[in-house]
């Protein structure tokens, strides 16, 4: 699948003073129409396509706007126009401004900026005023509207600042509510206002409802977050840059989960000073095994059940997966094998389909036991075994994504010989499923 981009050229704003953020040549091409194109069946050349700004709007038909980036299109394709205000990024800066989506059913939606006070009155950044949200609207009505404070007394501020040390300013242009009607929701966020990075306090500001509200953040310039307090929880965070969650306090219903660590995975659980669940076998990750490093072999649940795992060392997703020993002594094992598949498609631009330039690995069998235990890659009764077999189209030359076309599952039915059951699936132009063909067609292959 490809999706084109058509950019639009900007007349970038005048350089003007540091008051508001400086026009650069990022902002000479901003996309104007995206298109999502199925290369099996269409095509369009890959290198960059510009329009220039102020030149008839194709809203109203995405699809000459593809059709004039891509000539040789036939199909019709979902598309999306944005329509950006003029002089970006400055303009946002110092007018209200309107960012405009319309996608491939007519539908427009419209997001209006408005720039709200930061407090700070000497740039360069932070600005003296910054743009925000403060309505959205589709197909004309009004969906969501947003307000916003700036609380008083903002920290100093200079450049070549040591963030260890730096006075943080309060919230600059902070969300207060949304509302819709009479509807609307009140936010009580935190306004920090740390010293140091040894401070352990956070000024706090309350929502008048209270209700779903994060009533209090503790921070540190350093790592900004270590525990964040709503209505109904407390959760700690690592005082180090992964801020991972060590400890949720759950006010509601008087439970404590703490969470531990290793190569960035949780890999124990504790609920009220009980382990309900580990996981081992973590090994660091190095340029050999960065396929199947970070993952458990195996998982011990709060019974010590342990469920054990293998790893495929090509595509690093699991190759077996074996439970733990059922009423009958028996672990229910689980094998997967992978293989790997081409995309046949027409690459850019060209009428003719090709084999693409790398496959990707895709599940081809999965297999295992009803009653009896594993034994190799089989059972030790091979009559107990179920074996899944997954299609995706030929690999001939012939125009294919990769969609799942056949699911074929073979066991022993109740007469005790071996039978296979088919199911095959369709799809349109666009990759929506559009059919199923259940086992009872008989089918002897999936188109």
């Amino acid at each position: 699948f490809q999706l084109k981009y058509i950019y639009q050229t900007t007349t970038l704003a005048a350089a003007g003073s540091n008051t508001y953020p400086q026009a650069t040549t990022e902002w000479d091409d901003i996309p104007r129409y995206i298109g999502g194109i199925n290369n099996a069946v269409d095509s369009c050349v890959t290198s960059s396509y510009t329009i220039a700004e102020g030149s008839s709007d194709r809203d109203a038909d995405l699809q000459s706007a593809i059709k004039e980036a891509c000539p040789n299109v036939i199909k019709k394709w979902p598309s999306v126009g944005y329509k950006w205000p003029a002089g970006m990024p400055r303009s946002l800066y110092t007018n209200t401004g309107i960012f405009k989506v319309t996608d491939s059913m007519g539908n427009t939606t419209e997001y209006i900026h408005t720039p709200v006070s930061t407090g700070f009155n000497t740039p360069p950044p932070p600005y003296p005023y910054s743009p925000r949200i403060t309505q959205i609207k589709v197909n004309n009505k009004v969906k969501m509207e947003y307000s916003y404070i700036t609380d008083p007394a903002p920290g100093s501020f200079s450049s070549g600042i040591d963030y260890t040390t730096f006075n943080w300013p309060q919230p600059q242009g902070r969300l207060l509510k949304s509302w819709i009607g009479s509807d609307e929701i009140l936010y009580g966020i935190f306004a920090p206002y740390i010293t140091n990075q040894n401070d352990t306090e956070g000024k706090t500001q309350t929502s008048s409802s209270g209700y779903k509200a994060i009533s209090k953040v503790y921070m540190t310039p350093r790592y900004g977050a270590f525990k964040v307090s709503s209505w109904d929880k407390d959760v700690t965070l690592e005082q180090q840059f992964s801020n991972r969650a060590t400890s949720i306090v759950n006010i509601l219903g008087g439970t404590t989960t703490e969470l531990g660590y290793f190569c960035e995975n949780v890999n124990s659980i504790t609920v009220n000073g009980m382990l309900t669940g580990s996981a081992a076998g973590f090994v660091n990750c190095n340029l050999s095994n960065f396929k199947t490093c970070n993952q458990a072999t195996s998982m011990t649940d709060a019974k010590g059940y342990v469920t054990d795992y293998i790893y495929d060392p090509v595509t690093g997703l699991p190759s077996t997966v074996t439970l733990p020993a059922d009423r009958n002594n028996v672990r229910p094992q689980t094998r997967y094998q992978y293989q790997p598949y081409y995309a046949y498609y027409k690459k850019a631009g060209s009428a003719s389909v090709t084999r693409a330039d790398t496959p990707v690995y895709l599940i081809s069998r999965e297999s295992k036991c009803q009653k009896t235990s594993a034994s190799g890659n089989g059972c030790t009764d091979p009559n107990d075994e179920i074996v899944t077999l997954y299609e995706y189209g030929p690999q001939d030359g012939t125009a294919n994504n990769l969609f799942l076309r056949g699911v074929i599952v073979t066991a022993t039915n109740s007469k005790g010989s071996r039978e296979s059951r088919r199911t095959c699936y369709a799809y349109d132009d666009y990759g929506n499923q559009i059919g199923v063909t259940k086992p009872k067609a008989d089918l002897s292959a999936c188109l």
